[in-house]
């Protein structure tokens, strides 16, 4: 049962995730006015680099459930 609200808990937390954007008005304004194409460019490079600070972490709070249970 555990393992079940821990997934259900990752699935709400990814689901509810909101859209990526930038954060000052001038990158806002410049993505905007560089075009869909590019827009949705810099969306990709942006997820693009926030996958291995996230598996990372990942990957150590892992570790740390792991040896937390061993002793």
């Amino acid at each position: 049962m555990k393992r079940f609200s821990l997934i259900a808990t990752v699935a709400l937390l990814l689901s509810a995730a909101a859209p990526a954007s930038a954060q000052c008005v001038m990158c806002s304004t410049g993505a905007h006015a560089a075009g869909t194409k590019t827009e949705k460019s810099l969306l990709r490079g942006v997820l693009v680099l926030l996958v291995p600070p996230v598996s990372m972490m990942a990957g150590l709070v892992g570790l740390a459930f792991f040896y937390k249970r061993d002793h």
